[in-house]
């Protein structure tokens, strides 16, 4: 049946290959040629952006190579849901819907969001978990209290509006939910996160140091950061 990555490929290229905007044969060259290296992780992810950028662009991009669901899995209530906020190829959504956990990923790409979807049906997911939604961070279309956790999986420093949509993670969160923020450290260091993490209303609770991934052009942890709803600075909200 092969490997999760190998199934994940499959899902990606039926996307390119509908979209017919990519050389397949170009694109499964330089997988080959970078896989090793880089890790298939960060170039499944990756790879749409080549549809604007040029597949040479592709020569140019880091490492994300490893599955940090079971990192966080550790941390989750099996019976609460799940909401990941740019959730991207949805490779930790799924993971995390075939042990049990109900959840729910959001994107603004159509295109990940189809692959994910590929992805899921692949992995032998369930017609309804997890599900995944074409939906901003910042205008969630669920009720408040509806979710025992958020991830942010290197999502949170893209996002143009960071305070919205912190703001929308309080509010659909249950009392005493969480915040899982996972970032390489690199991005940690250069992008005010915590601060705005905590002036949105939670508080630090837990931090784990995971592997080294390749990003910005050097190896550093990924580190992921585990928040607990507080108190809203006054003024922020």
């Amino acid at each position: 049946m092969g490997s999760t990555a190998d199934r994940l490929l499959k899902a990606l290229s039926e996307v390119i290959a509908d979209r017919g905007s990519l050389d397949r044969a170009e694109m499964e060259r330089l997988i080959a040629r970078h896989a090793g290296s880089f890790g298939a992780y960060m170039i499944l992810r990756l790879l749409l952006t080549a549809k604007t950028a040029g597949l040479e662009a592709f020569d140019n991009m880091f490492s994300f190579a490893f599955a940090k669901a079971e990192y966080l899995a550790p941390a989750l209530h099996p019976a609460d849901p799940v909401l990941s906020i740019g959730c991207g190829f949805g490779q930790v959504e799924t993971w995390l819907a075939g042990r049990g956990h109900p959840v729910t990923g959001v994107d603004t790409s159509p295109e990940m969001l189809a692959v994910a979807r590929n992805l899921a049906r692949s992995e032998g997911a369930n017609a309804d978990n997890p599900s995944f939604v074409e939906v901003a961070g910042t205008a969630l279309p669920f009720a408040g209290g509806s979710f025992g956790s958020v991830l942010y999986l290197s999502s949170l420093h893209e996002m143009a509006d960071r305070r919205a949509s912190l703001a929308e993670a309080g509010r659909v969160l249950i009392a005493g939910g969480m915040v899982l923020a996972g970032e390489d450290e690199t991005t940690w260091s250069r992008v005010p996160l915590e601060q705005e993490i905590g002036e949105a209303g939670f508080s630090l609770r837990s931090e784990q140091l995971l592997p080294k991934i390749f990003n910005h052009g050097q190896a550093s942890p990924y580190v992921v950061r585990e928040y607990v709803r507080t108190e809203v600075e006054p003024g922020w909200a």
